[in-house]
């Protein structure tokens, strides 16, 4: 992602100058955009499928844990109970599993953007980036809300999946 732009000033740099090596930026744009999206799919893939095993891993052992319960355990914890954290929290693994690359890789993206774009602006570039960073406390006060919200809901939802279960 970060190498496009790179290639396309490389290469407008080379017609202006009229220089023979646009041909080889030209090529260098094509790989770029043929492997980009290659490797990202290469990615999402052994992410989703790590994901859906560690998923079922999680699904098995709970089910496996709730059959050994003794029957004073089983009548403290609901049928609800036990769906919702298969449910919910072995989605949940999934989908940070999945995730997880960015929690190192879009900083680095975000570092070397910023990078470039003082090399390309200047000192003009500070302002775009100082309310990025600016950004991030908001977002993370929102996902905040985001899970109180989800931590208040989880009993309503327990509560359902139980009558659910009954009626069936």
């Amino acid at each position: 992602q970060l190498a496009t732009p790179l290639i396309v000033r490389e290469l407008v740099t080379s017609v202006q100058d009229k220089s023979f090596a646009g041909l080889y930026y030209s090529l260098a744009l094509f790989g770029v955009q043929y492997l980009g999206p290659l490797f990202n799919q290469m990615h999402l893939h052994l992410a989703f499928r790590s994901g859906l095993r560690v998923r079922a891993t999680i699904i098995t052992e709970v089910y496996r844990k709730a059959m050994e319960m003794s029957s004073a355990d089983k009548a403290s914890t609901s049928i609800g109970q036990i769906t919702n954290l298969v449910a919910n929290d072995s989605q949940k693994v999934y989908e940070i599993l999945q995730l997880l690359n960015l929690r190192w890789c879009a900083p680095a993206q975000v570092i070397v953007s910023a990078y470039f774009l003082i090399q390309l602006l200047g000192v003009s570039a500070l302002p775009g980036i100082a309310v990025l960073i600016l950004c991030v406390p908001f977002s993370k006060r929102i996902a905040m809300k985001l899970g109180q919200y989800r931590k208040k809901h989880m009993p309503v939802l327990d509560v359902r999946v139980r009558l659910c279960t009954e009626v069936l």
